[in-house]
């Protein structure tokens, strides 16, 4: 992300799963300033990220999030100088990208949900994901490269 992320746009940022930021970037809740109110979940979201009172200060007084802050309370994941963002950014999706499919999207998904479940349904879902995933041929691919000392090469299956 670079330069200012606004109103609907701040609202999109948080949304995401993984942000990188350029250095001077910015979230700016605009809406106080504009007459309005958050939209898009962003007084859920922003409340979420910064508790109650800072989030209604940084609504309220239109106070700008930047990037070093975005990444300590969980809106940003990495901060980037503006010339390196583009490829720095693809190098980290690339690194991401390497990972097993099933597992990067079973536990994208136990992610989104656990907040809404108690410990004891958590323990039980992962365990049910677990014994699908121990049966497929990336788990096999995995063991077998980590013994060869080699990097797993996941074909998602």
């Amino acid at each position: 992300m670079q330069g200012v992320a606004a109103g609907m746009g701040a609202a999109i940022v948080m949304n995401c799963d993984l942000v990188a930021m350029s250095q001077g970037a910015s979230i700016y809740m605009a809406f106080a300033a504009l007459a309005l109110v958050p939209d898009c979940g962003a007084t859920q979201l922003l409340r979420d990220k910064l508790g109650y009172q800072r989030a209604l200060d940084t609504i309220l007084s239109g106070r700008r999030i930047l990037p070093e802050e975005c990444v300590q309370i969980g809106i940003a994941n990495r901060v980037f100088p503006p010339n390196t963002l583009d490829e720095r950014t693809r190098h980290w999706a690339l690194e991401i990208a390497a990972g097993a499919p099933l597992a990067l999207a079973w536990t994208k998904k136990l992610l989104r949900s656990v907040d809404r479940m108690e410990l004891a349904d958590v323990i039980s879902a992962e365990a049910l994901i677990q014994d699908k995933l121990i049966e497929s041929r990336d788990h096999k691919e995995a063991v077998r490269a980590f013994f060869k000392k080699k990097r797993p090469a996941f074909k998602g299956l």
